[in-house]
């Protein structure tokens, strides 16, 4: 519950400086929808071009035309991917200087005990984590898991015109895909701030000792210290392998609901096609839709469970 409690605040927190620059905030959320359905758009004009060119009579000027779309569509999209990257290049360093300030205030009206409670190292490494964590969650919520749902929305839509059983086929997986991801973030959590916390204990115990290098070796006592620094350096070496190897388990089953639904629209789109209810040109809008969602759904997986 501590953990959830934490979490929920820190977004909390994430999203008043977001927000702040709402207009900004806006425009990157329209630019990055058009841009992802004209990913879209673009392997339905390639499934046009496929039909024109395998077509009884293909014509030129037909297959020019298509080309000229495609190149079009292309264009618009580069252009809001440019105008979404100005845009972050201005609004994300403001957004952390604002968070690395606020950060600094809150920390310097701690009490006097709180300090010498504290290692000094440990709280210059949780005083420099949030801004950074703003844009480490904005990257992962703006060009990945928003990316991945327009994509994915807009990929429905233009396979449902096409064969609605497709669609369906794109929907359970895609059910099964974000299940499956919310549920080993949560899992993941506990063990994610667990290492964390030790990273952050390991950073603090070697500034301090920096700090009074002088007193470990007017006393003698490196060889205690160096002990206490192994504890912690094993530690963390345990918790981690853990993590690193649960998340390589978590790739593995990313991976198999990958070649799963990928299996699934080969198979049934021969069947389809057997039937005469699809053509080539199908093949490829499904194909190419498919290809960009499990990329793009591959990077959203493995950022998922570090956020």
């Amino acid at each position: 519950m501590k953990n959830k409690t934490h979490l929920s605040e820190t977004i909390r927190f994430m999203w008043r400086h977001a927000c702040r620059r709402w207009p900004l905030f806006v425009t990157m959320l329209v630019l990055i929808a058009i841009a992802k359905i004209c990913d879209v758009v673009v392997s339905v004009y390639y499934k046009d071009f496929i039909d024109a060119l395998t077509g009884a009579n293909p014509t030129k000027t037909a297959l020019y035309q298509i080309a000229f779309l495609i190149m079009g569509t292309m264009g618009i999209t580069w252009v809001c991917w440019r105008i979404v990257e100005a845009i972050a290049n201005f609004w994300q360093p403001d957004a952390i200087r604002e968070i690395g300030e606020e950060s600094y205030k809150y920390l310097q009206k701690h009490s006097f005990n709180f300090f010498i409670n504290n290692f000094v190292g440990s709280l210059v490494k949780r005083l420099n984590r949030l801004p950074t964590a703003f844009e480490t969650v904005a990257d992962i919520v703006l060009f990945s898991l928003y990316s991945t749902f327009v994509l994915i929305l807009a990929s429905i839509v233009a396979i449902y015109q096409v064969s609605p059983l497709l669609s369906a086929v794109l929907v359970i997986f895609v059910i099964i895909f974000i299940s499956a991801n919310y549920w080993f973030a949560v899992y993941m959590l506990k063990y994610d701030n667990k290492v964390n916390a030790l990273d952050t204990k390991w950073s603090g115990f070697v500034a301090d000792t920096i700090s009074n290098n002088m007193n470990i070796q007017l006393f003698s006592s490196f060889p205690r210290e160096f002990t206490a620094f192994k504890r912690i350096t094993h530690d963390w070496r345990k918790m981690s392998t853990f993590t690193w190897n649960m998340k390589s388990l978590g790739n593995g089953v990313q991976a198999t609901l990958m070649i799963g639904v990928e299996v699934g629209f080969l198979l049934i789109g021969t069947e389809l096609w057997s039937q005469g209810k699809i053509t080539a040109g199908d093949f490829v809008l499904f194909e190419n839709i498919l290809i960009s969602i499990l990329l793009i759904s591959g990077i959203s997986g493995a950022t998922c469970a570090n956020l």
